[in-house]
């Protein structure tokens, strides 16, 4: 028994020193906030999403000059739930010291026209 415990013990520990500082992630929570950052500083733009609706969140305003997106993941709903949201998020990379807007839109793609369901925006501002 005292072998799964220092097993478990060894997981958690790993678990949660794998896992994005609270300090660079960004939620709906964060809507409409300065968020300080570094050059170089990598953070995470994480939002409540239904692909299977239609709507994603693209990036709508940015300055490529002083943020760089590096990647973006889709992580799935819960399977149990039918029709239950998963979480699209976005990883950049902050490039430039100054003050950049970061703006994200929740619409069909397909919808150009059409104003977006929901939007997400933050000034960044980046020191050395």
């Amino acid at each position: 028994m005292a072998h799964y415990e220092t097993l478990l013990c060894a997981f958690l520990i790993l678990l949660a020193c794998s896992q994005k500082s609270p300090s660079n992630l960004l939620t709906m929570e964060d809507q409409g906030a300065l968020f300080k950052c570094q050059t170089r500083q990598e953070f995470v733009v994480e939002l409540e999403a239904n692909p299977s609706t239609g709507y994603v969140w693209q990036i709508s305003k940015s300055d490529p000059e002083h943020v760089r997106l590096l990647r973006e993941e889709t992580l799935p709903a819960d399977r149990n739930r039918l029709g239950a949201p998963g979480r699209q998020m976005f990883f950049f990379q902050a490039m430039a010291i100054g003050r950049a807007p970061l703006k994200l839109e929740y619409r069909r793609p397909w919808e150009k026209d059409a104003e977006p369901a929901k939007t997400f925006s933050v000034t960044l501002v980046i020191h050395k």
